[in-house]
């Protein structure tokens, strides 16, 4: 397994140099900020240093820094050094710490509505910008906002490439009755398990640490994770096919606690909040590259891809529909129809 480990380290180390190669650390006006008093936020995130949230932790760091010149700093802790995603969630909440990104489902306790990013196929057909445009900016970003806002969250942003959690298996899955009766290992969310079931299958939460020897030991048939974790596993060795299903965006946000978020100068939130757009951005453009260079060595390794046309999404789409239909009373349709009507509109302005 160390050499799956060592080509990922060393494919996700090019990416992250690609990205910093551009970065200043010039400060753009200095004097806007030598009046005010040094501050630290503390921004934990669970992921390790090699993935992606964990790059964009890093940038938004280096550039609120350089924009600063260094009177606001940020003490990034990853790898879930103070908790679970969820205990991350709760502890900004309550404002033990500042700011913090994670992948989305981790707020669902917190913010009921944003259980519209668990509906699988959601986002299946639409590319990057599209999403990019829905999310952060406009009348959907507005609403999300106002339901952060209301649990005690600041939304920074969210961040995407219209890359996405896929399918693994050793079953060859051309369509959704092939997804009939088949274990499956899945995120420990209540929405995904619904989801799974619904497609007929026998979903079953494992974490991450002991997925490889489920699979190997056949506890599970398949999993579900995006094409870098799937590398970085080396889940090659004991899965035989790999399916775009597509069945869910893997999205981060970044989120502060609100009342620290108001407490700070002016001048500091506008630089956070710019170094956050730099980042999501610079990050948000080489997921897809990452993507797409670890689903290429996969097959290299050995795996057979499946690929799925628009016809296929609306079979897959058709067969989650109790699920869309419990994540409609637990998120309210408002947020559900706004999401719909919004990513159709700004795909057709394109």
């Amino acid at each position: 397994m160390k050499h799956g480990k060592m080509f990922y380290l060393s494919m996700i180390l090019a990416t992250a140099a690609t990205v910093l190669a551009s970065f200043s650390t010039a400060t753009a006006n200095p004097t806007t900020y030598t009046k005010l008093k040094p501050m630290t936020l503390l921004y934990p995130h669970t992921s390790p240093k090699t993935e992606a949230n964990a790059l964009m932790a890093d940038l938004i760091k280096k550039y609120a820094e350089a924009e600063t010149g260094g009177r606001l700093t940020i003490e990034v802790m990853p790898a879930a050094q103070l908790g679970t995603a969820q205990e991350t969630a709760q502890q900004l909440q309550d404002g033990s710490v500042n700011i913090s990104s994670e992948q989305v489902y981790s707020m669902v306790d917190f913010i009921p509505e944003v259980s519209v990013f668990d509906m699988l196929f959601m986002f299946s057909t639409y590319d990057k910008d599209t999403i990019d445009k829905t999310l952060n900016s406009g009348p959907m970003n507005k609403f999300l906002q106002e339901k952060y806002n209301r649990a005690g969250f600041q939304l920074l942003g969210y961040m995407q490439g219209a890359t996405f959690r896929e399918t693994t298996s050793n079953r060859k899955l051309n369509s959704p009755a092939d997804f009939k009766g088949m274990k499956i290992r899945t995120l420990p969310s209540n929405n995904f398990v619904v989801g799974w079931k619904a497609m007929g299958t026998a979903p079953t939460p494992i974490t991450i640490g002991e997925l490889y020897l489920a699979l190997q030991q056949k506890l599970v048939e398949a999993q579900e994770n995006p094409y870098d974790i799937v590398l970085s596993n080396n889940f090659n060795e004991v899965q035989k096919y790999l399916c775009a299903t597509h069945h869910n965006l893997y999205i981060m946000h970044i989120v502060m606690n609100k009342k620290f978020y108001d407490s700070m100068p002016k001048e500091y939130r506008a630089a956070l909040e710019l170094a956050v757009r730099k980042a999501r951005a610079d990050i948000g453009d080489s997921m897809p590259q990452l993507a797409e260079k670890s689903k290429m060595e996969l097959l290299k390794r050995g795996m057979t891809l499946i690929e799925y046309d628009n016809k296929d999404f609306e079979q897959f789409h058709a067969s989650v529909k109790p699920q869309w239909d419990s994540i409609r009373k637990i998120a309210g349709n408002q947020v559900v129809d706004m999401m719909i009507k919004e990513l159709n509109a700004n795909s057709k302005k394109k």
